[in-house]
């Protein structure tokens, strides 16, 4: 997958939400959602931001230089892709937040791993919480799967709507593999 040379950003309509997304030369940088009835979305002005204070500078709006990445997100909630083939800029992780986000990247499409297996593969065996919380921290959903990962019985949390938007993903992945109907279609 081609990467911009300089950071840009778009937006992008989804069945979970309305997504703005921020690429640079080293991949995802930021993908922000709003809910599936459209509320919940942080401003696009803050997202920016934020993303111009980790890159150095101001991502420019540039959809056109995004189309093959516009394209590939389309494809993966249509079922027809399995892998969204961007990578993801982890140049400001490091140590056990690095390890945890480079093993969920490592997460096959469809399955999940609990955050104590997360914990003890990033190499702390008694951080669930942890792993947890830096699940949350993503900036970047979707192109890292965080969705995957869920605790030890399988649940996503508490019912709140970002929960709820974690198990249509997963849902939809394992619609996908087995032929069944996904929870948009």
């Amino acid at each position: 997958m081609h990467m911009p040379s300089e950071p840009v950003w778009s937006w992008v309509e989804t069945p979970i939400g309305d997504g703005l997304i921020v690429i640079g030369p080293q991949g995802a940088i930021r993908a922000a959602f709003s809910r599936p009835d459209g509320t919940g979305m942080p401003s696009e002005e803050s997202v920016l931001i934020e993303a111009g204070a980790q890159l150095g500078a101001a991502p420019a709006h540039d959809p056109a230089a995004l189309a093959e990445i516009l394209e590939r997100i389309e494809a993966w909630f249509d079922g027809s892709v399995q892998d969204l083939d961007v990578p993801v800029d982890l140049a400001p992780a490091d140590g056990f937040r690095r390890a945890a986000w480079e093993r969920i990247a490592q997460i096959p499409y469809g399955q999940t791993l609990a955050y104590g297996q997360l914990a003890a593969e990033a190499g702390r065996p008694r951080a669930a919480r942890a792993a947890g919380t830096l699940c949350s921290e993503v900036q970047v959903p979707l192109f890292l799967p965080v969705h995957r990962v869920t605790r030890a019985d399988g649940s996503t949390g508490e019912p709140d709507p970002r929960h709820a938007v974690r198990r249509m993903l997963i849902d939809h992945e394992r619609a996908v593999l087995t032929g069944g109907p996904s929870p948009w279609a």
